[in-house]
This record gives structure tokens, C-alpha cells and sequence, in this order.
């Protein structure tokens, strides 16, 4: 915990007791200097790399033109397909409002580029307040950018405004410790929690039951204190067999994982014995919190058109059974998620267990201090599925305080929240365990294992030193003077000054040379020259593909439809799909009703020309039967290849084609 004394310095020895005022301004100055070096240079690389190559999937594509859709007068749901919330919509609306960009690539891009920095940022804060030392801030700053570069997968995505909503609650969580406005900061959380929802309703619920495990144990003592935090241990613990039980067979080490996990969580919070209490009023200020930004959320879709039927529909109905349609295993077992938990079981009866196995003061500490070591090494080394394997069940074992840890409320609720969303929020990856996923799974945890390890070594290395120094003779002359110390104790505190320096100027160093390869990554490819896509740099002959796949269209009709969807071919081709229904693998998504409407749809314009590009197929099919999707029939049956190339087919209407809808299915 923190200690009681007042944040005096930014720096890498930062010692409670009193500094002179210049001294305490240069260091946070130079703390400050070194923090925006830093920043730069991860923006320089956060923007290179986002604007280097194109995913063939396109799902950037996909949202910016449920976006165009969206904003053209088609409410979401009831006209314009999407699996995601209308506080996304809400976010890309207002940023293009503010920033006055146009949608585009480009445009797209460059707020991803953003959302990669300022999520990093928020993480970075966090630790800051809670660790209060510049190479620890350095250290988060880097390490959770480095976590993020799986953005660059998914430009644009609603994943994006969901990590500025998590690092946003950590950051408001961190300043609980100041004791001032308690029932604000929980209620901007609450908010931040019903915005989610409003995006992703699963992240949502994560974040909501995290807030509910970690903060209860914070209220006053009593019957329902006690019964609302079991409520809602429970519903933690049968989470994850509740989510992947169908899929047992894929995801049984990642549910494993998981409830392992979140066992010595709920056993650690359950054994707090806080000194004081919140009051249950900075409760209600939550919840108020919670239902005010889903409320707007809500508000926002049906001031838009959506309609209440329509939004059901979007937020929950459609997505029962999506872990049916698409999944992606993760690349660990049962047997190495045994072996992992087994591990952190260990660590945490010694180093979590608060008790549960007395040692000497300096054991936990010093597991504490190198499991966070262990997990920022590992995240940054080790490939995102293994890192996620290790970090997720350690970071929760050694999460616990230690020995010398104050108890005060105030200090256990801004970590006790941290670790609990941070467990939880390891669902991400769920049902789809892909790049994007594992990294979004995984970077909560590593301002959450630094922050552990700054307790340790302030806690116990640093507590342990300060006990042993000699105290002020009776009778000093001067009462207030910082204890005395040997000259073999300020050397070895000097030393450590500037390991620590030297340590956050090596961050930097890394950090210019990743940017510095990022940059000369972008380089080697080519400038795409699609419309409204000029920092995008794609390798080569990749952007004369879609040109040439937008001339064909042009060529064999006025408008085209594209399987599986590719969204972006519309915006660099300047034309509105023939349906509002534009999802990438709609061969495996939609509804039966929702597949009668688009061929209806297409069935509207008989100057239409179909794009099939086969590889792209079978990779969204992921070896589904497709064949009795009625858009694939309807499509076989009224349509013929009239040119092909790099295994696309280019398809018109056959002589004579009825536009009626689809025709059987052959034998």
C-alpha cells in the first residue's frame, strides 16, 4: 500500500520525507520529460505499424461501412447490421465530429494509431499514482504498448473504445486513495462499466461482477455485505464453465486457467479485514453510475431510429449460440494449464495467501517482486498465447498484500478492483482466440503485476532498510531531520538512483529502435494509392489486386456484391452495397430471416455483379457447411464465372436467370 506521507517526487527512489522544493520540482520535471520521450516514440511506432500492411479479412473494412451505413439516416439493428453496441457508434460519431475527418482508411487508421497511445497512457497512470516511480511508469508505458500492437489487426474496431474504457476505471480507481470525492469516482467507474456494456455486452458484465467482487468486501460489515459478495463470488467462480462448456474440448486449459484464477481472488478478498469501510452510498453513486451509461446507450439508438425490439436483438439475442458459429482454439492444453495453475497455487499458499502459510516477512516480497518481473518478461518475450498461459494464473497467485501493507479501504480498492477486472477480463478471448484477442486478454495484467511489485520492494526491501537505520539521538537538536543513515546506506542508495535511471533511459533505447524498425517496415512496402487510404502501405501487387478486382465489377455491373464481405472494395469503389446486411462471414452469421432479406435485397438489382474470392471463403467457413445457406443457393444457381484471377471469380447473371428468390438446391 501506500504509504501515508504526501507524493513529494516523481522519481525512481521516490522515499517518503521532506525534499526541498527545487529538488522535488527538477525531479518531477525530468520524470515528466522522460515520460513524454517516451510517449513520442511509442506514437511513432504505434502509428507505422498500424498503417503497414491490410489484413485480407477486413474487418476494418466491415465496421467502417456498417459506419457509412449507420450514419447515411439506416438505424442499427432494425437496417444496419452489427454485433456491436450503440456506444461504438455513439464514439466513431463524435470523434469524427470533433476531429472533422472523414470517414476513410485514413481517418481510421490514425485514431487507432491514437487509442494505442492513450490506452498505454492510462495503464501507465495507473501506476504512477499507485507506484510512484518513473521507471515503473516507463516500464508499463512500454510494456502495455508493446501488449497492444495486436490492434493493428483490427483497425477501427470497437475492441479500441473498450481498452479506453478499462484504463479509464483504473485510472479513476487509482485516485481513491485520495480520500476525496469517493462517491464521484465510483460513479464515473459505474459509467465507464455501462458504456461497455453498451459496446461489447459481455465485456460489460465482466467489468460490472469485477466491480461487485472487489468493492463488497470494502462495505460496512454485516448480513448483506456478506450476502451480496457471496452472490456474487458464485457467479465469478461458474463464469467460465457457464461460458465454454460447449466448447470443453478447445477451451478446457483457458477455463481452467480462468477458474483457478479467480479462486485465489475471491479467497484473497474474502480473508480482507479492511480498516474502515465505504459507505453504501458510494454504491448507489455505482450503480446510478452503471445505469446512467447504459441508459444513454439505449437513449442514443432510439433517438437514432433503432427500435427496442431491434436493439434487444442487437445487444443479446443475436450473439446466443455465436460460440457455435466461429471459434478459435487457443494454443495450450489441459495438461499445460495443470501445470501452470498447479505453479501459481504454490506461489500463492507463500506469496498471496495472506497467511495461509507463515513465513519469514521478506518470502512474499520477494516473490511478489519477481512474479511481476516474471510477467512483464514473459509478455514481452514470450508469443501472446504462452505469456497469457503463465502470467494469467501468477499475476492473480501473487496479487495479495504484503506483510507490512497498510489496510486502510481507501488503499486495498483501487488494487483489489485492478486484479479482479484484470482476472476477468481474461474471458476476451472467448469464443474467438485470435491475435487482437490474446493481447486484449492479457494487458490488464501487467499494470497489475507492477503495481504488486512495487509494493514488495517498498513494503519489504525498503520498509526492512528503513526499520534497521539508526534513529535520532534523544536530545537532537534538530527534531525534524530525516533519520541518519550510514555512508555505506547512501551509497548503496545513490547506486540504486542510477541503475534506476539507467534502466528508464535503456526503455527509451529499446523503444527508439522498435520504432525505428517499424518505420523501416512501412518503407518497404508500397503507398496503396486506394482512395482515401494514403498512409496505408500494402505489399506489393497487394493494391493492384483490389484495383483490379473494382474495375471487373465495374465492367460486368453497376453494383456488386462480395462473399465473404468485403467492406473496404465499397468505400474505395465510392458505391453503397446492394443490402445493409454486410457482415464478413455472413455464410456462417446470419439468421435464416436475415438471409431471405438479402436476397431479396439482391434480387433488386439485375445489373448485379458477384465477387468470390474462394480462399477467403473457406477460411470464414472454418469447414462449416455452407451449402444450404440460402444466399450461397441463390447465388450458385443465378449466377456464372465470367472471369478469374488469384482465385477470385467474377460472377454475373445467367441468360435468363429468374429474379425470384432461390432456386432448390441440385442434388
Amino acid at each position: 500500500m501506500i504509504s501515508a506521507e504526501p507524493f513529494h517526487r516523481f522519481s525512481p527512489d521516490a522515499q517518503p520525507g521532506p525534499i526541498p522544493p527545487d529538488r522535488s520540482r527538477l525531479k518531477a520535471v525530468c520524470g515528466a520529460l522522460i515520460i513524454v520521450a517516451l510517449t513520442l516514440v511509442l506514437s511513432v511506432t504505434a502509428f507505422y505499424t498500424v498503417c503497414t500492411g491490410f489484413s485480407l479479412h477486413d474487418d476494418m473494412g466491415h465496421l467502417m461501412l456498417t459506419q457509412k451505413t449507420f450514419f447515411s439516416g439506416h438505424p442499427l439493428y432494425d437496417q444496419t447490421y452489427t454485433r456491436y453496441g450503440p456506444a461504438y457508434y455513439a464514439w466513431e460519431q463524435f470523434l469524427h465530429a470533433v476531429t472533422r475527418l472523414p470517414l476513410s482508411h485514413d481517418s481510421t487508421l490514425l485514431f487507432t494509431s491514437v487509442s494505442w497511445v492513450v490506452i498505454a497512457l492510462l495503464c501507465a497512470a495507473f501506476v504512477a499514482r499507485l507506484g510512484r516511480n518513473v521507471l515503473l511508469v516507463a516500464l508499463t508505458l512500454f510494456a502495455v504498448s508493446g501488449m497492444l500492437g495486436v490492434l493493428r489487426y483490427e483497425p477501427g474496431h470497437p475492441q479500441e473504445f473498450c481498452g479506453l474504457l478499462l484504463g479509464g476505471m483504473l485510472l479513476c480507481a487509482s485516485f481513491l486513495t485520495s480520500r476525496r470525492r469517493p462517491a464521484v469516482l465510483l460513479g464515473l467507474i459505474g459509467f465507464f462499466v455501462g458504456l461497455l456494456g453498451m459496446t461489447k455486452p459481455n465485456l460489460g458484465v465482466f467489468a460490472a461482477l469485477a466491480g461487485c467482487v472487489s468493492l463488497l468486501p470494502l462495505a460496512p460489515p454485516g448480513k448483506v455485505r456478506s450476502i451480496l459478495f457471496w452472490l456474487s463470488a458464485a457467479a465469478a467462480l461458474i463464469l467460465p464453465m457457464g461460458l465454454m462448456h460447449r466448447n470443453l474440448a478447445g477451451f478446457g486449459g483457458h477455463c481452467l486457467l480462468e477458474s483457478a484464477a479467480l479462486l485465489m481472488v475471491v479467497i484473497h478478498l474474502a480473508r480482507l479485514k479492511p480498516e474502515g469501510s465505504f459507505a453504501w452510498s458510494w454504491f448507489g453513486a455505482a450503480l446510478a453510475g452503471v445505469a446512467g451509461g447504459a441508459l444513454a446507450g439505449i437513449f442514443y439508438a432510439l433517438a437514432t431510429g433503432s427500435s427496442l425490439s431491434g436493439l434487444a436483438w442487437g445487444l443479446w439475442f443475436q450473439h446466443a449460440g455465436f460460440d457455435q458459429a466461429f471459434l478459435i482454439y487457443p494454443s495450450f492444453g489441459l495438461e499445460d494449464a495443470f501445470f501452470s495453475a498447479g505453479l501459481a497455487a504454490g506461489l500463492w499458499v507463500v506469496a498471496g495467501g495472506d497467511g495461509l502459510w507463515p513465513t519469514a516477512p521478506w518470502v512474499p516480497d520477494a516473490i511478489k517482486a519477481g512474479a511481476g518481473a516474471g510477467i512483464v518478461l514473459a509478455a514481452l518475450l514470450l508469443n501472446t498465447s504462452d505469456a497469457f498461459l503463465w502470467c494469467l494464473p501468477v499475476a492473480a497467485a501473487t496479487a495479495g498484500l504484503t506483510p507490512r501493507q497498510s489496510r486502510s479501504a481507501f488503499e486495498l480498492a483501487p488494487r483489489c478492483f485492478a486484479v479482479s477486472l484484470a482476472v476477468l477480463l481474461c474471458l476476451w478471448g472467448y469464443p474467438v482466440w485470435g491475435p487482437a484477442q490474446q493481447g486484449l486478454s492479457l494487458f490488464l495484467l501487467l499494470p497489475v503485476a507492477i503495481v504488486s511489485c512495487a509494493d514488495a520492494v517498498r513494503y519489504g526491501w525498503k520498509a526492512g532498510n528503513a526499520d534497521a537505520r539508526p534513529s535520532v539521538p534523544t536530545g537532537a537538536p534538530d527534531l525534524t531531520a530525516p533519520p541518519l543513515e550510514p555512508n555505506g546506506a547512501r551509497r548503496r542508495r545513490t547506486a540504486g538512483r542510477a541503475v534506476s535511471y539507467a534502466a528508464t533511459v535503456g526503455v527509451i533505447a529499446v523503444a527508439w529502435l522498435q520504432a525505428d524498425r517499424a518505420v523501416a517496415a512501412y518503407k518497404r512496402l508500397e503507398p496503396s494509392g486506394l482512395p482515401g487510404s494514403r498512409f496505408l502501405h500494402v505489399p506489393r501487387g497487394q493494391a493492384d489486386f483490389y484495383r483490379r478486382l473494382i474495375q471487373a465489377a465495374r465492367a460486368h455491373g453497376r453494383s456488386f456484391f462480395t462473399m465473404p464481405g468485403l467492406g473496404s472494395l465499397y468505400l474505395w469503389a465510392d458505391q453503397d452495397p446492394p443490402t445493409s446486411i454486410n457482415p464478413t462471414s455472413w455464410m456462417t452469421l446470419l439468421t435464416p430471416h436475415q438471409q431471405s432479406k438479402v436476397v431479396e435485397d439482391l434480387q433488386k438489382r439485375p445489373d448485379l455483379c458477384v465477387i468470390c474470392w474462394n480462399p477467403m471463403v473457406t477460411f470464414w467457413a472454418h469447414g462449416q457447411d455452407i451449402s444450404q445457406n440460402e444466399i450461397v443457393r441463390y447465388i450458385e444457381n443465378n449466377f456464372i464465372t465470367v472471369e478469374s484471377f488469384n482465385k477470385c471469380d467474377i460472377m454475373v447473371r445467367r441468360p435468363g436467370a429468374g429474379q425470384t428468390g432461390a432456386s432448390p438446391a441440385g442434388p
